[in-house]
């Protein structure tokens, strides 16, 4: 299962999924299922430009650029989405 993982802002960030768990996010939606049940109307995520396939399936999913936030906010090689989730 994905990894929601609250931080210091108000949006939970989805962190950690193997190739399995993303099939499962596309299909089932755990994630933004247990982002709504906590009340939070945003996913946010951060994945590199050397991971295209990550980058394509959130952005299928509906994910867009974002403003960078957490520990790698100066990180050169990350790359920041997000998704509202209503």
């Amino acid at each position: 299962m994905p990894t929601i993982s609250p931080a210091a802002w108000d949006d939970p960030e989805v962190a950690q999924l193997t190739a399995a768990q993303q099939a499962e996010l596309r299909s089932r939606h755990d994630g933004a299922v247990e982002a709504l049940s906590r009340g939070w109307t945003t996913l946010r995520l951060e994945t590199g430009p050397r991971q295209p396939e990550a980058v394509g399936l959130y952005t299928r999913a509906g994910y867009e650029p974002a403003a960078a936030f957490g520990s790698s906010e100066d990180d050169q090689d990350s790359l920041f989405l997000a998704r509202g989730l209503t």
